[in-house]
């Protein structure tokens, strides 16, 4: 270190570099080699996904099996009487296609009662809330009849007085008319003193 502290030929003097930036550079370099080397490596596994290791199947136990079955079912065919063997094609073709046939028809059989039973519990569910809106209604034609509120019963109550309240001394005025010798027109005449009249 002959220029730490000392100017340069240009008049600025050499500042030393801190502890950490000697880390600093060799972790640079390991950096980049171990980035080279991750490269690699994933090039070295994308030849080892492409290689596929062959696949043998001996299938020759299976060979005996078929062989077995053909011989019987030609050994069976063989015994068959002549118009047997005459209609077998046609049989055998109406029983697969009607084995065919049933398995199509009790798969949409089975899928029709499935939806029955989601559509009754919809209906049963539908039933419930209908039931449960009756009542509601049934309890507000309940509420809207009666008085709703303390203030509104004693309103009705002071209602029904004044009408009472009215009829009896139209009632009195009709009794005074009439002992007075004044005739009451049918105008002026009370409601309850016409009726008795």
């Amino acid at each position: 270190m002959p220029h730490v502290g000392k100017p340069l030929p240009g008049g600025q003097p050499i500042k030393p570099q801190p502890w950490w930036a000697g880390i600093g550079q060799s972790f640079t370099g390991a950096k980049e080699s171990w980035t080279k080397q991750w490269a690699v490596q994933q090039r070295s596994w994308k030849k080892h996904k492409k290689f596929q290791m062959p696949v043998k199947v001996d299938v020759d136990f299976l060979n005996p099996v078929v062989a077995t079955v053909k011989e019987s079912a030609q050994d069976i065919w063989a015994k068959m009487p002549q118009p047997v063997q005459q209609h077998g094609p046609i049989i055998s073709a109406v029983l697969v296609t009607a084995l065919i046939v049933h398995n199509i028809e009790k798969g949409r059989l089975r899928a029709e009662r499935e939806r029955n039973l989601r559509l009754r519990g919809r209906v049963d569910l539908l039933l419930g809330e209908n039931e449960e809106l009756h009542k509601k209604v049934s309890d507000l034609k309940g509420k809207a009849q009666g008085p709703r509120s303390p203030s509104e019963l004693a309103m009705s109550r002071a209602l029904s007085e004044a009408t009472q309240a009215a009829a009896a001394a139209a009632t009195a005025a009709a009794h005074a008319a009439s002992a007075c010798g004044t005739p009451l027109t049918p105008n002026q005449q009370p409601q309850g003193a016409a009726g008795s009249a």
